[in-house]
């Protein structure tokens, strides 16, 4: 068990999978001596960032997120794609060591568009981690040119009113009130699974979101939204607002604060599994003649719809709870009010 200083003034105890750090050094010895009476054992020693692998920064980086709430499936997103692709070849190198042209090398060896992305996501968040931490003095992973750049191998597509009218129709009634929250809601599933009751305020018409249903080992778990800009509060558009008073009435929807808006059927306490919506969903959208439109893409309609009132970009990353860190200050600032503004400009729902 060690106790090692950071650059940045840190102490950190490590030792045998147990990483902790901590601001002052009297708090690092008390909790190295717990764990030692627990078992563990190693010597004190100091140790210098640049003396510490790539592997040794990872471990701490996956700490940090954890400690900071991040969500349980980015989490094993980041582990897993630098576990199988960075480890075997970097694991044991100096992060502040490795080249531009080591990384472009890297990534071109990986095959698919999507995995490349998403290896590519990982490292630069890894660095941005780094960076903050004073171990690096840049994200070497900016200098790629389109390195985050990703294009998807079909388009996204904007439904029309009367498409989301026809879904809407052709979804099983108990679930339709969902076709609406992802297209005059801009829903993430997951934000949408995590929807309770007390999170809709029909008197002032807004919307909380405040959780997200997350895919884990054991099933669902609720936890924090994707991002901390998708804790947000919805200004709900007039147009649905007749739809969403009448679900709210029906027995689809238990009458307790914390009763889910789109439950399982069998336990109207839980909210609907991601799987059984999408069967559900799949099952409407081939009767409503969509072809391959998947939910997410309700989402992507409702942006686009919303975009074309003369929405800015620091509206619609408001609306859409999206984190950019070079442009949170703008977008932070987007008021309930101007929310609204935009949100009754949305096209209207076919009626019959």
């Amino acid at each position: 068990m060690s106790i090692e200083v950071t650059d940045n003034g840190f102490y950190v105890v490590r030792g045998r999978g147990v990483i902790r750090r901590y601001a002052s050094l009297s708090e690092a010895i008390a909790v190295r001596d717990i764990l030692k009476d627990l078992g563990y054992a190693g010597e004190e020693r100091v140790g210098n960032d640049s003396a510490h692998t790539f592997e040794y920064w990872a471990e701490l980086w996956w700490e940090y997120l954890v400690d900071n709430d991040y969500s349980p499936n980015t989490l094993r997103g980041y582990k897993s794609n630098l576990r199988k692709h960075v480890f075997p070849v970097f694991a044991e190198r100096y992060p502040h060591e490795i080249r531009v042209d080591e990384w472009e090398l890297l990534f071109s060896s990986i095959d698919g568009s999507a995995r490349r992305f998403n290896v590519t996501r990982a490292v630069s968040a890894f660095y941005a981690y780094l960076v903050d931490e004073g171990v690096v003095e840049e994200n070497p992973i900016r200098k790629i040119k389109k390195a985050l750049s990703f294009k998807a191998k079909r388009e996204r597509v904007a439904l029309t009113p009367r498409q989301v009218f026809d879904l809407y129709l052709a979804m099983e009634e108990r679930y339709r009130i969902s076709i609406l929250l992802g297209a005059y809601m801009g829903l993430r599933f997951g934000e949408m699974a995590g929807l309770q009751r007390q999170d809709i305020d029909l008197d002032n018409e807004e919307m909380h979101v405040r959780r997200a249903l997350k895919r884990s080992e054991g099933g669902g778990m609720l936890g924090a939204p994707k991002t901390k800009a998708g804790v947000r509060t919805l200004a709900i558009p007039s147009q649905i607002m007749p739809a969403l008073r009448t679900y709210l009435k029906s027995d689809y929807c238990e009458d307790f604060p914390t009763a889910p808006i789109i439950p399982a059927s069998r336990n109207p306490s839980d909210p609907i599994a991601h799987t059984t919506f999408n069967n559900k969903f799949n099952e409407a959208r081939k009767k409503a003649g969509l072809g391959n439109v998947t939910f997410h893409e309700l989402r992507h309609t409702h942006l686009t719809w919303y975009g074309r009132t003369g929405a800015t970009n620091a509206d619609l990353m408001s609306r859409g709870g999206h984190e950019d860190a070079d442009t949170v200050m703008v977008y932070q600032h987007a008021s309930i009010k101007r929310q609204k503004e935009l949100a009754n400009k949305l096209p209207e729902l076919p009626t019959r």
